[in-house]
């Protein structure tokens, strides 16, 4: 095989060109000057006159040597306006074959010869080794695993059995990596229809096939995991597809975060356990305060002194989101090699954090629901309802929460039992029911949720700054509403709220605590009663 300048093929073809339309143009003009001869002949036997007065006979010439003359200028510039069309087109093919970036290849079917462009070499890192000579040492190129299914697809070709050739293989390297290449060809036919030569490109789509093989392996080991074992799967699949030596997701400890804990730390062959520690120095704390992903393929410790202990040369990390668009953790790879950038698509790794997202806020759900449990098992009355107004609006995520009973009286009313606003207690409070945003809630006795416009909707929430609401009706052992517990936001909704179970947990909770209370105000009042 030897090697083929594109682009001086290109210019030998077109001075080819050039030279057969001189050819051609040259052959028209000693044709016009026979034709001028004959004219001129002729003209000289029949025109002259007896008194052998030749001046007509030369302005006739002049007449006939200026149309020729015209007509000449005529095919000069039609020859010139082809030329120019045809440098334009070799300069549009030249761009184009360049901004392809892929490698050509032509296979002779008949002397088993290829020719190759530089770029091809190029792919295999072959820019200055020895050019390939004939077919098969071309396909030695091949990776073994796939070669023979190359020869039968490209024989399949030339044999006419496929009108195409369109491959997918890997090619060896002169570094002794794999690449993988994506092949088109297609046939060159003679006039019986056999094949003599087959003219091919070929593209490196290496980053590609590895990303698409980071994909699939961590999909199938994250198939059917939740909770803990999603995040081992998670950290673990993506150390071993990525061939990295750490791996890692976390949840932020606080807000603005400072701090992140490690729910899932790969180590090389394990997993560590109690991983927590601060954000600043770092490179996680720009992924973490910034929201968004960062990649440091090399020279780790002269950007970040701090990690000089590690021994870690690169780093890759993505923040993990909540519904809110607010981070609450993120995924991250550390190696003590330079990390290789044809892995970094950031659209693929976002796949997997959307689902540790929510993974994270199923997380924090089942920690609420848990930390009420505990909260609440030695409290009640009063008590109990400050412990549920304030795991409510952490869980909900919202500016303030409160639990509410019905009040008996000639107009509808409800009393405020615990208010939580702004990180505080607020005092008991009672306003009429008519016109409010927890009418509907009561009225109905169903779950209401406002997600914006709230102080549009019901004037008298304007003062308190209420954007959207949430209320969870409280139903006592008759079925009848006692009072509600709800939340408002400042802003409009844009989070994920809880499932409605976890929701009637904390109305059914509080209920319990209204039926007791209700009891026991009517016991109090009928032993009042009695001592009168």
């Amino acid at each position: 095989m030897r090697l083929i300048d594109p682009f001086g093929a290109l210019a030998y073809a077109a001075l080819l060109g050039i030279a057969l339309g001189c050819l051609g143009w040259a052959l028209r003009v000693r044709a016009r000057l026979s034709q001028v001869q004959m004219s001129l002949q002729s003209l000289l036997i029949d025109s002259a006159n007896p008194d052998g007065d030749t001046r007509w006979c030369v302005e006739q010439l002049r007449g006939l040597l200026a149309q020729q003359a015209a007509r000449l200028q005529q095919e000069i510039e039609r020859r010139a306006s082809a030329e120019m069309a045809l440098r334009e087109a070799d300069e549009r093919y030249s761009m184009a074959v360049r901004g392809a970036n892929d490698g050509l290849w032509e296979w002779n079917v008949k002397t088993g010869g290829v020719e190759v462009s530089p770029r091809w070499n190029a792919m295999l890192g072959l820019s200055d080794g020895p050019p390939s000579k004939d077919f098969a040492s071309w396909m030695s190129h091949v990776h073994p695993e796939d070669r023979m299914r190359v020869e039968t697809a490209l024989q399949a070709l030339v044999d006419g059995f496929s009108p195409r050739f369109e491959s997918e293989h890997r090619v060896l390297h002169r570094d002794g990596s794999a690449r993988w290449l994506l092949s088109r060809a297609t046939a060159v036919r003679n006039a019986s229809g056999s094949a003599y030569r087959v003219v091919g490109v070929d593209a490196d789509v290496t980053r590609f096939k590895r990303v698409e093989d980071v994909m699939m392996r961590v999909a199938a080991g994250t198939s059917g995991a939740t909770g803990a074992a999603f995040f081992q799967s998670l950290v673990r699949n993506f150390a071993e597809a990525l061939d990295v030596r750490l791996a890692f997701v976390t949840e932020c400890v606080d807000f603005p975060a400072t701090r992140v804990r490690a729910l899932a730390f790969w180590d090389g062959s394990r997993f560590a356990d109690d991983i927590e520690y601060e954000l600043e120095g770092t490179p996680c704390e720009h992924v973490i305060k910034e929201g968004r992903a960062c990649f440091y393929p090399a020279d780790l410790i002269e950007r970040f002194p701090k990690e000089v202990d590690s021994g870690m040369q690169s780093y890759f990390g993505l923040p993990i989101f909540d519904a809110d668009a607010r981070v609450i953790g993120h995924l991250a790879f550390f190696d003590d090699k330079p990390m290789h950038e044809g892995l970094i698509v950031d659209a693929v790794y976002r796949i997997f954090t959307a689902r540790a997202g929510a993974e994270l806020s199923r997380r924090r759900v089942e920690h609420a629901v848990s930390d009420l449990v505990l909260a609440l098992s030695e409290a009640s009355g009063a008590a109990c309802f400050r412990v549920l107004v304030e795991h409510f609006s952490r869980l909900m995520g919202a500016r303030e929460a409160f639990v509410t009973e019905c009040v008996d009286g000639m107009e509808p009313a409800l009393r405020v039992l615990a208010w939580w606003r702004d990180g505080r207690h607020e005092s008991e409070q009672e306003y009429s029911l008519a016109q409010s945003v927890c009418e509907e809630t009561i009225r109905d006795g169903k779950i209401c949720v406002y997600p914006d416009h709230v102080g549009d909707r019901f004037p008298r929430a304007r003062p308190l700054d209420r954007e959207a609401y949430v209320g969870v009706p409280c139903f006592d052992s008759s079925g009848d509403v006692l009072g509600h517990i709800a939340c408002c936001y400042d802003q409009a909704l844009r989070r994920v709220i809880p499932d409605e179970p976890v929701l009637k947990l904390f109305a059914q909770r509080a209920a319990l605590e209204l039926e007791k209370r209700r009891l026991f105000t009517r016991g109090a009042a009928r032993t009042s009663t009695v001592s009168v």
